[in-house]
């Protein structure tokens, strides 16, 4: 299974590599291309072309590489293989998220329009729904997944944790995802994307804790 995603990984960023190309020979050498847009979708940071068209695929080949490592480092890593389908899913969706964000880079320097906060958030909400959706599925690992002192402590609280990491995840994203199909301002966009993850993140945090503590209370 890990074999076909790195198939898969090296397939996509060889294909980043190939439209970066193409982009560099459409440009001229000393241009200023936006790499970085505000709230509004105006760019507010720019860089020349090779640092502009290769950064991307430069971050998506050290996330292959991280993941592709990662089973070699994980000291629990019986668990890691029980969570294969789970790992590898995450794996896929963050390289695709970024050859996503590449294409849309690559789209704007060449003079094509695009909605950039629209497309962004669209990309953030099926990213959470697809990570979110396999959550569950994951075990106690100490290099992946939601890791507390506490879901680390009891596989019980890292499954209880990870079912409600899940959920939240998918519910976020189907809401991002719902809100750039319709005709939220971009304000709103950033508001509730950024708004969002930091409840999912709190609220995940303080559950693992609490259950922790219910299964400590239970057990005297």
């Amino acid at each position: 299974m890990i074999r076909s995603t790195m198939t898969l990984s090296l397939a996509v960023l060889g294909s980043m590599l190939v439209s970066s190309t193409f982009a560099l020979m459409h440009v001229s050498p000393d241009a200023r291309i936006a790499i970085h847009f505000g709230i509004d979708g105006q760019p507010d940071g720019f860089a020349g072309p090779w640092v502009a068209f290769f950064s991307l695929p430069a971050i998506a080949a050290a996330v292959t590489a991280l993941f592709a490592l990662l089973p070699r480092m994980e000291p629990r890593a019986s668990n890691l293989v029980r969570s294969g389908k789970a790992y590898t899913a995450t794996w896929n969706a963050a390289v695709l998220m970024l050859a996503a964000c590449h294409a849309l880079l690559l789209a704007h320097a060449l003079g094509y329009a695009a909605d950039v906060p629209r497309l962004v958030t669209a990309m953030l909400g099926l990213f959470l729904i697809a990570t979110g959706n396999v959550a569950a599925k994951t075990r106690s690992m100490l290099l992946f997944g939601v890791r507390t002192p506490w879901t680390l402590a009891d596989e019980r609280v890292w499954q209880r944790t990870h079912r409600l990491y899940g959920w939240g995840s998918v519910c976020l994203g189907l809401a991002l995802v719902g809100l750039s199909l319709g005709a939220a301002a971009p304000l709103v966009l950033a508001t509730a994307a950024l708004l969002g993850l930091a409840i999912l993140m709190t609220g995940t945090l303080s559950y693992s804790y609490w259950v922790w503590r219910q299964l400590q209370t239970t057990a005297r």
